[in-house]
């Protein structure tokens, strides 16, 4: 969140990561928006100028007033010449729109997340090709490790604060808690029924207008890497776990289904292919308080979340009483795929797709 507008900045990579004799050549796309109904596409961010780059994933910050991207080089995906610069750089812009690259390397860590720390200077979560931790900077030169206890290390880091807690989402699958945010103090929720991980890969948290919290990611195309970008709003509760729900301001593609179940009801839903491939079901469980999206056969086999097929989710608060379901289907024509996004009591979510048409 910059001047009111929110920057949403997300690699674009051609073939589906292909591009690049398998290498990516990622380039980062930026969009905009003051109120997340209006969205602005915006020149790219940061382009691909010589033979030898290919970004990484990275995260927007501000200094001296201007907005900056940090990104990771990935040089090494294309030669392993030292003479060519590797690891975490950044650009930066004054008008917000036309960003500069600085072509500073300021870490080995190749997906830096830098973030402005609430108490001044900035803050660094490394990921591969640098040392496990939190770093701390005035100045983005020199950098002290401030907490070197993380409960792991993975791609693309998304460190955030809300109502004094701090989280940590890395990657696809991990997720670690501090009641604080002091050193030593992060707890692997990796494992927690109720993780925030609920079809999309990659997430990452921002800050949005009257204390509220963004959470971005892409579910992940049939095609191959990369795929939709998904919105969600995050929700609290007061032992410091989280919900997830649909952005009231943005717009589904169709008018969503909307069901209601009783205290105690099992909600069944199937949605039928119209090739030969088998229904998909979606299924809430008040008893277990589990929810799922599955193939309708005896016995389906689960797999991560992120993958966007068949998963659960558990630890549901919101079904404790009577609760409402409401699902968007969505063909999309352009992919031959149908989307299943679902809000289960207004404080879950999960999402899918399928190739083919389905009903």
């Amino acid at each position: 969140l910059w001047r009111g507008r929110l920057h949403v900045f997300y690699l674009f990579a051609r073939r589906h990561h292909g591009s690049g004799g398998g290498t990516g050549r990622h380039y980062f796309a930026h969009l905009s928006t003051a109120d997340l109904a209006n969205w602005d596409e915006h020149p790219h961010a940061v382009s691909i100028e010589e033979w030898w780059e290919t970004l990484g994933t990275g995260t927007p910050f501000v200094k001296d007033g201007k907005l900056h991207l940090a990104y990771g080089l990935h040089t090494s995906r294309l030669t392993k010449d030292p003479a060519y610069p590797i690891g975490g750089t950044y650009a930066e812009s004054e008008d917000g729109i036309h960003f500069f690259k600085s072509r500073k390397i300021i870490t080995g860590a190749q997906n830096p997340s830098i973030y402005n720390n609430p108490g001044g200077g900035f803050e660094l979560v490394t990921s591969y090709g640098g040392q496990k931790g939190i770093f701390r900077s005035d100045d983005l030169v020199n950098w002290k490790l401030y907490d070197d206890k993380l409960p792991f290390r993975g791609d693309c880091p998304s460190l955030f604060d809300w109502h004094g807690h701090r989280y940590l989402l890395q990657g696809f699958t991990k997720m670690a808690y501090s009641p604080d945010g002091a050193p030593g103090t992060f707890i692997d929720w990796t494992n927690e029924p109720d993780i925030a991980y609920e079809g999309l890969s990659v997430p990452m948290v921002v800050p949005w207008k009257n204390d509220r919290r963004l959470y971005i990611g892409w579910m992940r195309h049939l095609a191959g890497w990369g795929g939709w970008l998904v919105f969600r709003e995050l929700i609290a509760y007061p032992d410091g776990h989280l919900g997830l729900k649909w952005v009231p301001e943005i717009k589904p593609p169709v008018e969503p289904l909307v069901y209601r179940a009783g205290a105690g009801e099992r909600f069944v839903r199937k949605f039928a292919a119209e090739g030969n491939g088998p229904a998909l079901v979606l299924t809430v469980d008040p008893a277990k308080r589990e929810a799922s999206f599955a193939d309708d056969v005896p016995q389906p086999k689960f797999d991560l979340p992120s993958k966007a097929e068949n998963f659960k989710i558990g630890g549901l608060r919101c079904v404790g009483g009577a609760y409402e379901v409401k699902l968007v289907v969505w063909y999309d024509s352009k992919s031959d795929a149908t989307i299943f996004d679902a809000e289960i009591g207004g404080e879950r979510t999960m999402i899918c797709r399928r190739a083919g048409k389905y009903r």
